[in-house]
């Protein structure tokens, strides 16, 4: 067995939270030599961590940055790959990447699949002679180098720029270029690709998996197999979320929260730079410190929200009852971009079948939807609203959906619309999770969660919550429509007819068990009227609404 190799980070400046903590530490207490670079004197290192300047592999002047997300990823990339090449025996790791287990490799190669697409370099071992790595460096050399493994279209526009005397930087490419996509297309044009590992080896939590890393009720078993090396976190999605929707503290009984109790790492003694000042007296907070300390952690302690007001609160799961039928019904006009990244979501999440009803499409809108249709996922109807006469589209499509066989046979139906993502926090994600941890209700309403373009100007192939990732703080009332919601309803429903918001029509006066999105029961006023939350109802515990209009 070759010697242990030592272990190569990043840390451009400033002091590392409890996160990087984490990740930089079980390399050490893994007994990997670990090398952590940065341009500036940092705070929070862990003990047993050699130093060193960063300017001695990569000097920062010209420092590169992805013009869309301000990612440092491109500096990040090429540092990688002249650590690479300048040091014997060494491995990269992204401050994100947690150890599992030793790191080890007889040929130098050690690097794995994320998807079935890619190939990641977040962990990294190429040998100092490896084709791929000539390769990287070739081609990073050049900022504007035109990267020819994405589709042809894409290519000859950045050939006209070129050509035109206005060539495309890699900033200004998509996110990965000089990273993954470069990555996976050399391994394959060299061969070395043979020596990637599985997906399990080291992304064992996919992207979309990354916040189950965070949940009590998720076991990680079901990931972390004897094949598996390291743990992706995702630093920067992973401290956004844990900043926005756990007061910057992981919930102690979660994977992440049980790594930093095995590391003895306290996160409120390194906290995150988006929430610097976290509640010392929350139970998370006091559980990690009895843990630390030695104690048990409090069986009691459990999923908490952000929000002081109790009435914001889950309340304990119900069991889960199954929808078999659940029907999301929708009105479009050209939207064909979107088409195929909405529906693909929302039955991941549990919905079976969309019927819509379209209008004046002139952008193939109507042919994706019938080819859609041939799968049985989708059924298409022309909407036969007079616009000219004033008629409103939607209004006559709910009109005519209240009485359609895929509304009235289905366990569960909700309107909504093509730019609303339905974003469940709870279980597995499914739409029973989130009914179980409301408690069954017959109704339930999913607050709006408006996101802008962050930074975003021009249409890119990319799924929609991949691309724009920054939203409105939780707790903003102003503008109105900020807390509007959209809801979820079990059939035999208890009022007559389909809304846009709720549906409308009570049957009789007893209000239904409807709760919010945080699984609290609706005020009564909501029975006759109402499509916004006030500060009495709003919550996003359970079920969050993203909204990503254009």
């Amino acid at each position: 067995m070759a010697k242990s190799p030592s272990i190569g980070l990043l840390w451009m400046r400033g002091s590392l939270s409890f996160l990087e903590q984490l990740c930089i530490k079980s390399f050490v207490d893994a007994g990997h030599h670990t090398v952590l670079y940065s341009y500036e004197p940092i705070g929070g290192v862990p003990d047993g961590v050699e130093h060193r300047d960063a300017s001695e592999i990569l000097p920062e002047t010209g420092f590169l940055t992805h013009e869309r997300t301000g990612s440092p990823a491109l500096h990040s990339d090429l540092f990688r790959y002249r650590l690479l090449a300048g040091c014997e025996n060494m491995i990269w790791a992204d401050t994100d990447a947690y150890c599992v287990r030793p790191f080890q490799t007889d040929s130098g190669h050690f690097y794995g699949w994320e998807s079935d697409s890619h190939i990641n370099g977040g962990v990294l071992g190429l040998p100092r002679d490896s084709a791929t790595l000539a390769a990287l460096l070739e081609f990073t050399r050049d900022e504007f180098a035109i990267p020819h493994w994405y589709k042809t279209d894409y290519i000859r526009e950045l050939e006209a720029a070129r050509d035109a005397g206005r060539p495309v930087h890699a900033g200004e490419q998509p996110w990965g270029v000089w990273g993954p996509h470069a990555i996976t297309h050399f391994l394959h044009e060299t061969g070395e690709a043979r020596h990637a590992l599985p997906r399990e080896a080291l992304y064992p939590f996919s992207f979309r998996d990354r916040r189950k890393m965070v949940k009590p009720d998720v076991n990680p078993k079901k990931y972390l197999t004897e094949a598996t090396f390291s743990v992706h976190l995702y630093g920067r999605r992973m401290r956004k979320y844990l900043a926005e929707s756990h007061q910057g503290i992981p919930h102690p009984e979660g994977l992440l929260g049980q790594l930093l109790i095995r590391h003895k790492i306290d996160p409120l003694d390194a906290p995150l730079r988006d929430h610097p000042n976290p509640n010392r007296d929350h139970p998370h907070a006091r559980a990690f410190r009895d843990a630390i300390s030695g104690k048990a952690v409090p069986v009691s302690v459990r999923k908490t929200r952000s929000a002081e007001n109790p009435a914001h609160r889950p309340q304990p799961k119900a069991p889960v009852i199954p929808l078999r039928r659940v029907v999301g019904v929708t009105t479009m006009k050209n939207e064909g971009p979107y088409i195929l990244d909405w529906v693909a979501y929302h039955l991941s999440i549990g919905f079976t079948h969309f019927l819509v009803y379209t209008n004046d499409c002139d952008d193939g809108t109507d042919q994706i939807l019938d080819c859609l249709s041939r799968t049985g996922l989708v059924t298409r109807v022309d909407n036969p609203a007079d616009i000219a006469a004033g008629e409103r589209p939607q209004r006559i499509a709910l009109k005519l959906a209240e009485q359609h066989p895929l509304v009235t046979g289905a366990d569960c139906y909700c309107v909504f619309d093509v730019d609303e993502y339905i974003n469940i926090h709870t279980g597995q994600g499914h739409l029973e999770d989130l009914f179980a941890a409301c408690g069954n209700p017959e109704m339930i309403s999913m607050t709006w969660r408006f996101f802008g373009c962050a930074g975003v100007l021009e249409f890119d192939d990319v799924p929609v919550p991949v691309q724009f990732t920054r939203c409105a703080p939780e707790y903003t009332r102003l503008p109105h429509h900020n807390w509007g919601f959209k809801t979820l309803v079990r059939q035999p429903s208890p009022f007559r007819n389909l809304g846009i918001h709720r549906p409308l029509g009570a049957v009789g006066d007893k209000m239904p068990a409807w709760t919010n999105g945080s699984g609290q029961q609706m005020p009564d006023s909501y029975l006759k009227a109402g499509w916004r939350n006030s500060t009495e109802c709003w919550g996003y515990a359970l079920v969050t609404l993203n909204h990503y209009p254009g």
